[in-house]
């Protein structure tokens, strides 16, 4: 079966290139030719049609709609609070896989192409993306199957604007999502109970992903990785690590996914706001410490993270900032998790299965 998957590819942040990665993977180790598709403008006419979304669904509602200028002055404050090292550009670096860049006026085409189509993980059905790219959702695919594979909202609460991406997901054939939160907006605004899957990083296990980067750094260090950064957090776990006489590691200079992952897998410890590192940590077992993500109110994206632990009975792992953190007395029972992760892995491969064989 020939697939195409719709995802964020060639993207500047290390998780999102990681779960592209991971899902390409699994669905190639299946038999299937699989193109991950990066949508350009290709012609003058793919930047006019680009420009005039960008317009009408961008800029025409935000000088109407209050909710819609909050959400950018939000977007705009933070900014920055970024870190620029750990978000680097890996978009020709790290992975073998197959990107193909369609143009915007050739996605009706690609039904003579592929067999069927898949979108997701990640944050692809953010409310706050403006314009919404419709190619996320697949609306260009008429007659083949469509499928969207844990998909996440990024949020626990939506806006009031972008109310339209609810029917371009009406429209999907299957549908999965990342979070009990996407599920429970899922059912409230559609009234369809969908499943919840795991992130694709979770798909390729431990050995696997130990194969791919390799032997972790020699010796002991934490890890810090912020994607958002907190002086008062970072301070924290600076001096909690000067104490405990264990050097501090972070991703300043380093461009490739694989030395993430790689610098995760043999951390002694992990303090972040992300939730790839989670995930990463979660894969090779490692004691980690996650820390709300440094934005503006009006966009708090900690559900995934929050869901995530509370799905695994380890909560304690979560704080809101600097001064309610410490070190658990107990270690993470990483039997208990790991069994209960296996279950949802279990489940998400079926439900990928069933998608494309139906």
């Amino acid at each position: 079966m020939k697939i195409a998957i719709f995802t964020f590819v060639g993207s500047r942040n290390f998780g999102s290139r990681l779960q592209a990665f991971a899902l390409w993977r699994i669905m190639s180790n299946q038999g299937n030719k699989v193109d991950q598709i990066r949508v350009i403008n290709r012609n003058a006419l793919d930047r006019i049609q680009s420009g005039c979304a960008a317009f009408w669904r961008g800029k025409i509602p935000s000088l109407f709609h209050r909710d819609v200028r909050r959400a950018k002055r939000d977007f705009a404050a933070a900014a920055s609070t970024r870190i620029d090292y750990d978000v680097a550009d890996v978009a020709s670096d790290g992975f073998p896989d197959s990107i193909v860049p369609v143009g915007r006026g050739e996605l009706k085409k690609l039904e003579r192409v592929y067999d069927a189509f898949v979108c997701g993980s990640d944050q692809v059905w953010s409310p706050l993306v403006l314009p919404l790219k419709k190619y996320f959702y697949l609306t260009f695919a008429k007659r083949k199957p469509k499928t969207a594979y844990a998909a996440s909202f990024g949020v626990s609460e939506l806006p009031r604007f972008n109310r339209r991406q609810f029917r371009y997901i009406s429209r999907l054939d299957r549908i999965s999502v990342r979070e009990e939160t996407g599920r429970a907006i899922i059912k409230r605004e559609l009234g369809r109970d969908v499943p919840v899957a795991v992130d694709p990083v979770f798909l390729l296990p431990r050995e696997t992903w130990g194969e791919i980067v390799g032997a972790p750094p020699a010796g002991e260090y934490a890890f810090l990785f912020f994607l958002n950064r907190n002086d008062g957090v970072v301070s924290r776990v600076e001096e909690a690590m000067r104490e405990r006489g264990v050097p501090v590691v972070t991703m300043e200079g380093e461009r490739a996914p694989e030395e993430f992952v790689r610098r995760i897998s043999g951390a002694k410890y992990v303090f972040t706001d992300s939730f790839h590192a989670l995930a990463f940590s979660l894969i090779f077992r490692r004691d980690f410490y996650c820390f709300r993500r440094n934005l503006p109110s009006g966009i708090q994206q900690e559900s995934r993270i929050v869901d995530l632990l509370a799905d695994l009975s380890i909560e304690g792992r979560y704080f809101a900032g600097a001064d309610g953190f410490v070190f658990p007395s107990e270690p993470i029972d990483y039997d208990r998790a790991e069994a209960i992760l296996n279950e949802k892995i279990e489940v998400s491969k079926q439900f990928l299965n069933e998608s494309l064989t139906e």
